[in-house]
């Protein structure tokens, strides 16, 4: 069963960069010293695409247990993240629309 909540407080070093590659965003964040990465589209409305780790060694994510290597190979989706991005979607909302304020 998916928790229908999620503590965002956890997430920290927060930093929204647009996406070239793709109509969107890049969002990487760090959890317990763990960084990740989330995909969000733009289009008329803001969606997640996907999160992944991103690791700069081999660990086992804090969060899914998963065994991660070092990026670029390492890049996996992250489980436990993905399962909730429902929830996540208005913390990471925000976060965009601020950097998007700012510019």
């Amino acid at each position: 069963m998916i928790e229908s909540s999620f503590d965002t407080t956890t997430m920290k070093n927060i930093e929204v960069k647009k996406a070239a590659e793709f109509s969107g965003f890049h969002v990487y964040f760090t959890i317990d010293d763990q960084c990740f990465q989330l995909l969000m589209g733009a289009g008329d409305r803001l969606f997640i695409i996907n999160i992944k780790h991103v690791f700069e060694e081999k660990a086992v994510c804090k969060l899914c247990s998963k065994k991660i290597l070092p990026m670029p190979i390492g890049h996996q989706w992250c489980k436990f993240l993905q399962e909730r991005k429902e929830v996540l979607l208005p913390f990471f909302k925000n976060e965009v629309e601020l950097y998007q304020n700012s510019k």
